[in-house]
Order: structure tokens, then C-alpha cells, then sequence
């Protein structure tokens, strides 16, 4: 999402604090990465001191059962229609 308006490679002071303030409003945190870069890591252990639960998704393992094209709609699906 930041990338959109945010060069990270110029800006990553701002694109960082960004991150936390949109992680202050957050119910939830789901890390769908199979690595976690330092800035990841940090705004992990953000979420976890704001108790904000975290969830992290085997990456590899959905994609091999439903591909790369039915991944993000996977994703939002089960996002969106599970209960909070």
C-alpha cells in the first residue's frame, strides 16, 4: 500500500512511520511473507507490545494449494468474512 505514494528507498524514515501509525489503528496484523525483513521484524514486535494480535500465513504452502492467480482473493476472502 505505501508504495503507492511513498518511495521507500528515498523515504524510509517516513514509509516506516506510516507503517506504525496505520498498526496503532489496527485490530489485526497478518505477515504474508516467507521472510521478514528488519523493518517487518520491528513492526512485529510493535503489534505485539500494542497487543495487537499477529498472524502469519505460510505463504509457500497456500500458494501451492491455490495459486498464485487465486491467492490475494483468498486472502481477502477469509479476511473479510470471518467473524472479529
Amino acid at each position: 500500500m505505501l508504495p503507492a505514494y511513498i518511495d521507500e528507498a528515498s523515504e524510509r524514515d517516513l514509509a516506516l512511520e506510516h507503517g506504525l501509525a496505520l498498526l496503532r489503528g489496527a485490530d489485526e496484523m497478518w505477515v504474508c511473507a516467507d521472510d521478514v525483513s528488519e523493518g517487518m521484524a520491528g513492526e512485529i514486535a510493535e503489534a505485539r507490545r500494542l497487543g495487537v494480535p499477529v498472524y502469519r500465513v505460510d505463504v509457500g504452502w497456500l500458494l501451492s494449494r491455490v495459486g498464485r492467480d487465486r491467492y490475494a482473493k483468498v486472502l481477502y476472502t477469509y479476511a473479510h468474512t470471518r467473524s472479529m
